[in-house]
């Protein structure tokens, strides 16, 4: 299935969303023009992408309007919940705060999840945090954990979600399991939501939230970056 786009930024931003929607699957961009911009670009997918061919479909690519309507409901339902008094959000801030916390992703929507974590913490909060993916982090991280207690204070964080493969469900049961006595503490925190867009920004808004939460209790402003700001300037007088 075609879809047509106008721009070389869009082909690849069409491919990006295919493979996110489509559970994984593969998907390329290709250019036919020249190299002002003119021309056009398609985002291809395979047969297994579900596409109503009779249809005329205009935009970015079949589905779009109905997963981000469906991620904005998500969001809105998520934030009502996170602002009810010792929310989900709250709870794993006063757990991870004081800790070094290893935000361990599911499969690919997990490990994209924990990336954002990771980030939002070391920006936001102004803490050191890690990101990691399973099954990766069984082959090399975990072994890490046996000098955890003497190093200092470490916690986890399991992203998981519903389309996992039944094998990372249970490498994260008996990941947990296993470094739980080398740990500060261990959480298990589930994607909500149908489409994989709303299960991606269900965990995002949170994530977000534990890092404005861990930076509130630690009395820090999670709005300045000044060492980044310092590096850019830096930078700049360099150039």
């Amino acid at each position: 299935h075609t879809v047509r786009i106008v721009t070389k930024k869009r082909a690849a931003a069409a491919a990006a969303a295919i493979a996110i929607a489509g559970g994984g699957m593969a998907a390329y961009a290709y250019w036919t023009g020249g190299g002002s911009g003119s021309g056009s670009a398609s985002a291809t997918t395979p047969s297994a992408l579900t596409v109503n061919q009779s249809t005329s479909v205009t935009g970015l690519f079949p589905g779009a309007t109905y997963w981000i309507d469906a991620a904005v409901a998500q969001l809105k339902a998520r934030r009502d919940q996170l602002l009810k008094p010792d929310n989900i959000a709250q709870q794993l801030a006063r757990r991870i705060g004081r800790t070094l916390p290893l935000i361990h992703g599911g499969g690919g929507l997990g490990a994209v999840a924990a990336q954002r974590w990771k980030t939002q913490l070391n920006e936001n909060a102004k803490v050191h945090a890690f990101a990691h993916e399973l099954p990766e982090l069984d082959h090399n991280e975990i072994v890490g954990w046996e000098s955890a207690p003497r190093l200092g204070r470490f916690s986890a964080v399991f992203l998981e979600d519903v389309d996992m493969h039944p094998r990372i469900k249970s490498r994260i049961e008996l990941t947990e399991e296993l470094i739980a006595p080398h740990a500060t503490a261990t959480f298990r925190v589930q994607a909500r939501g149908q489409t994989r867009v709303e299960r991606l920004v269900s965990l995002v808004l949170l994530g977000d939230l534990v890092s404005i939460y861990v930076a509130a209790l630690d009395g820090t402003d999670p709005g300045p970056v000044q060492v980044i700001d310092r590096l850019k300037s830096a930078l700049a007088a360099r150039a």
